[in-house]
């Protein structure tokens, strides 16, 4: 087919994600190279200015497409067994789905879906909120660049624990949950109420967000090219 025509003709092969590293292999006797994706550390970043977090209740944001995938329905279910708002940022074919969804919860107050925001003022969202929470599968992601950016920005995450065979790099970082609405909304609660282990949490995000420099991820790319143009 198509793909394993392109794969075999490439002279390299990077790959985002190590899960997809058995795929090449099952269609190339090319060894990938892998470079994830990067994070421009100049702008995602923590604010200091507390001031931004001026809401009443606490606020977990939530970004990525509204597609299945990113199992944007557990998270609003949760939310029914939750103290807090949620903020979801992203467009899709579920976007009337989720807001029925959030209707017929009587959620409309508390949940609310953002279609599109321009990168460059993302920040200042991630900012706002107390924690990240997105219930994507590990298994077809590993690491959604929106989960970086919060990390980036400092925010404590809970994400879904991966299955076997399959790293995130998050364990011990943030707080891994079961994909259902009543492990997320317990979660997310039990670190809302302990400020300690959200600064705990906090802090381990944004050390590990340093690992996704951009500029890392664009040297070891800039070598990859190098070396194929000196070999030419």
């Amino acid at each position: 087919n198509i793909e394993s025509y392109v794969l075999n003709a490439a002279d390299e092969i990077i790959i985002v994600y190590k899960i997809i590293e058995s795929y090449v292999k099952k269609h190339t006797n090319s060894e990938p190279i892998l470079i994830p994706n990067g994070v421009d550390l100049s702008r995602f970043k923590p604010n200091t200015d507390h001031t931004q977090k001026n809401q009443a209740n606490s606020l977990i944001i939530s970004v990525g497409n509204l597609s299945r995938v990113k199992n944007h329905e557990c998270l609003i279910k949760a939310m029914k067994y939750v103290d807090a708002d949620l903020l979801i940022i992203g467009d899709g074919s579920l976007y009337s789905r989720l807001n029925q969804l959030i209707s017929q919860l009587g959620l409309m107050r508390r949940i609310k879906i953002i279609k599109s925001i321009p990168n460059k003022i993302m920040p200042t969202y991630y900012n706002k909120a107390d924690l990240f929470a997105l219930a994507y599968d590990p298994e077809i992601e590993s690491l959604p660049m929106p989960v970086m950016e919060a990390m980036a920005c400092a925010l404590p995450i809970i994400v879904p624990k991966a299955g076997r065979g399959y790293d995130t790099g998050l364990e011990g970082v943030g707080v891994l949950s079961k994909r259902d609405p009543k492990s997320f909304s317990e979660k997310i609660s039990r670190l809302l109420d302990n400020p300690s282990e959200m600064k705990v949490r906090s802090e381990r995000s944004y050390k590990k967000s340093k690992e996704f420099d951009i500029r890392n991820t664009q040297d070891k790319e800039a070598d990859v090219y190098y070396k194929l143009i000196k070999n030419d």
